[in-house]
């Protein structure tokens, strides 16, 4: 008893024609198919779908792009609200500072007075600061008499109660 081996039928609506423009094209192209160990169907079949996915990547790169401009934008928004927070945060800080000062500056006020949390913490951490370096960790202005003539009274205060004491390298915390 033999065993007939049915053959493959093809579908017909499964065929695309493709006509090379040349014989050479069609030979070319049949010897990269052999080169590659395929048959001229199945190597053509393959280019065109390396094809429609690189088209389908290039309209994913242009999404792609559109996001990096869009991000990009974006990003530049955002240096622009953090300048203009940190320029803010600056001019509060001033403020607050004139605030407090207002208060060393006072000759005639009575009651409690805050020293600078950033002055006693630079006077705790250094073992002698001058006036110079005090005033630039500070961040005051040379300039800024009413600033330097309120750190002057905290630091008189300091003194007469004990905390601090002026030697010839500047100022020590005990």
């Amino acid at each position: 008893m033999t065993v007939e081996k049915k053959r493959h039928q093809p579908e017909r609506e499964k065929y695309a024609y493709i006509y090379a423009k040349t014989r050479e094209d069609k030979q070319r192209w049949q010897k990269m198919a052999d080169d590659a160990g395929y048959s001229l169907s199945s190597f053509l079949q393959g280019l065109i779908e390396d094809g429609l996915a690189y088209r389908n990547n290039a309209t994913k790169r242009e999404d792609l792009n559109k996001n990096i401009e869009d991000l990009r934008a974006e990003n530049y928004e955002m240096r622009e609200a953090l300048t203009n927070a940190k320029l803010r945060i600056k001019q509060l800080t001033e403020d607050a500072r004139r605030v407090r000062d207002e208060f060393w500056l006072d000759k005639g006020f009575s009651g409690k007075r805050g020293f600078d949390p950033a002055l006693l913490r630079i006077l705790r951490e250094n073992k002698s600061i001058q006036k110079l370096p005090l005033l630039d960790k500070l961040k005051i202005d040379i300039k800024d008499l009413d600033g330097i003539d309120a750190l002057e009274r905290q630091l008189e205060a300091l003194e007469s109660y004990g905390f601090i004491e002026k030697t010839n390298k500047g100022w020590k915390w005990l």
